[in-house]
């Protein structure tokens, strides 16, 4: 219910919710209008229709446990890491910039676990398996750092081979209950913050990582995302803003191309989905078009190649799989 006190008026916004089976279906506004002598007036000409409530039993279900682990970090690879991070904002700001980093380990339970119970019987088990040494005590509760923080870690919707290889660990050590174990890094800056999109270009990977907020969830997200249209017919240089942007890689031949399919011959606009596939599945690595074209050494054109050897030459070399190379010889036993 709402109030609303105005000079002479005091209007008072009802909200009436309806239920079908212990589920909220939809409602109804009734807004009343009471004047000076206690009277309500107009409440005819308020009633109106809400859009009906929508029910999530994800967002009324209660997110299983999630327990984050801290610890500085101060490998050599993380001290290469960090001063990277400084040269290049010092390039793209001129600014000198002072930046700390430590690893955050987010461990998920299994949805229905008791956290109580987890922490009582594995919880010195995990941090041991958890901490850089088992010896010095860097492994924490809380974080070491302070003032403004970014977090870089891998995106919510998959699980990495970290998180697998983690979990065969945890389960060979008697670790039960936990459903995905993430690891990313965490940065404090002093002095010029760079913003999300610079920072993951200069620290991460934009396809497989992202910028984490203090509520990160890491909940399976129910159902799919939307996918977007690249206005290629209205304007075919959105198809090289997209392969920037999207990170697909896509050379000046393979722009022609799909510029030249989807503008000529389909005469539609790509999603972004079909980008993302055509990136991977029309790459070298899948298809081996170096491999697979015509080779000129010396000016002369090589008639065969590692994928279609000549008869005198398939015993010698051949390209067997994906990037299996057979090298066959004789030799005396």
């Amino acid at each position: 219910m709402g109030i609303e006190a105005l000079e002479n008026e005091l209007i008072l916004n009802v909200k009436f919710s309806f239920f079908e089976g212990g589920k909220p279906s939809g409602g109804e506004m009734f807004t009343m209008t009471y004047g000076l002598d206690n009277r309500c007036r107009y409440p005819e000409a308020t009633l109106q229709s809400v859009v009906p409530l929508q029910f999530s039993p994800q967002l009324n279900a209660m997110a299983p446990a999630h327990l984050r682990f801290y610890a500085l970090v101060d490998s050599p690879h993380a001290a290469w890491k960090v001063a990277t991070i400084r040269r290049a904002l010092l390039e793209r700001t001129g600014a000198s910039v002072e930046v700390v980093a430590e690893c955050c380990f987010h461990v998920v339970l299994e949805e229905g676990a008791d956290l109580e119970e987890f922490e009582r019987c594995e919880l010195q088990k995990l941090e041991w398996l958890l901490a850089p040494s088992p010896f010095d005590g860097r492994l924490t509760r809380h974080s070491q750092l302070s003032g403004t923080i970014k977090e870089i870690g891998p995106r919510l919707t998959f699980k990495t081979a970290y998180c697998t290889n983690a979990l065969s660990a945890l389960s060979a050590a008697g670790v039960r209950q936990v459903s995905r174990l993430e690891r990313t890094t965490r940065y404090q800056f002093v002095g010029a913050i760079p913003d999300d999109e610079t920072l993951l270009e200069i620290a991460g990977d934009r396809m497989t990582e992202c910028i984490y907020t203090d509520d990160v969830d890491f909940t399976p997200i129910k159902g799919r995302e939307n996918f977007i249209e690249i206005d290629v017919l209205g304007d075919p240089t959105n198809l090289d803003k997209a392969n920037e942007e999207l990170g697909l890689a896509f050379d000046k031949h393979d722009m022609l191309y799909y510029k030249d399919l989807f503008l000529n011959k389909l005469k539609r606009n790509p999603t972004d989905v079909e980008l993302f596939d055509l990136a991977q599945s029309d790459s070298e690595h899948s298809r081996h078009w170096f491999f697979r074209g015509k080779l000129f050494v010396d000016g002369k054109e090589r008639k065969d190649s590692i994928t279609n050897p000549t008869p005198s030459r398939k015993r010698d070399v051949e390209l067997a799989d994906n990037n299996v190379l057979l090298i066959i010889f004789d030799v005396e036993v």
